[in-house]
């Protein structure tokens, strides 16, 4: 169950459309206009806390954990905030590029290398269930909120390698274009989802064709 922290934003389901972790991220906005952003999401150090709890990367325990770190150290947890859009800005332009068959801006590539690197030196196998597993473990105080973005970064890598990225969209919708994975069997699927974008596009044109229609001229 999502925990609703007073001091972040609450996620919903509209919020994990896109069919992995860091096109998740990538799609904290509230949509794009001819590539400009529209507005953040992530606008406090505890919004990040609380998406990562709604995608299931931490639980309860630890969302307050990470909330009292930035309690804590607020200037650092602003600081981080800061870099968590930075990185997101720069997945988001890798995947778009992506999307539109084109290669992506070698600094967006670098930034998502640095913070890679930053990463996985917290990474390490461990037993898990009888087996081994990998698990992030930090390695410094005052991590927790720096730890939310390993599984992002992981992911957009690993993703970006194994991906196919003709599958890549951005949503057709008017100032959404969010990201997503088309599993479609055909391959055309159009909206990041069609119960929001989907329904509200056909409605918009469905407005639009029947305005036209009343507005054309009678034949004489």
């Amino acid at each position: 169950m999502l925990i609703r922290f007073d001091a972040g934003r609450s996620w919903g389901a509209s919020d994990f459309v896109a069919g992995e972790l860091c096109l998740d991220f990538a799609n904290t906005t509230t949509g794009w206009c001819k590539r400009t952003m529209a507005g953040d999401k992530l606008n406090r150090p505890a919004d990040l806390v609380t998406w990562a709890q709604a995608a299931g990367q931490i639980d309860q325990t630890r969302a307050r954990q990470i909330l009292a770190e930035i309690e804590a150290a607020p200037k650092a947890a602003a600081r981080l905030l800061k870099r968590a859009r930075v990185l997101r800005n720069s997945i988001y332009w890798i995947f778009s590029a992506q999307s539109a068959g084109e290669p992506p801006q070698e600094s967006d590539l670098v930034r998502l290398n640095q913070e890679l690197g930053r990463a996985m030196k917290n990474l390490k196998v461990d037993t898990e269930n009888g087996g081994f597993g990998w698990q992030w473990q930090a390695t410094a105080e005052g991590q927790g909120l720096e730890s939310l973005l390993w599984p992002v970064v992981r992911s957009a890598a690993d993703f970006l390698v194994d991906c196919d990225g003709s599958r890549i969209r951005t949503c057709g919708a008017v100032g959404c274009e969010w990201l997503f994975y088309d599993t479609s069997k055909n391959g055309r699927r159009r909206w990041c989802d069609m119960s929001s974008c989907g329904a509200r596009e056909k409605s918009r044109r469905h407005y639009k064709k029947q305005k036209a229609i009343k507005t054309k001229p009678a034949k004489n």
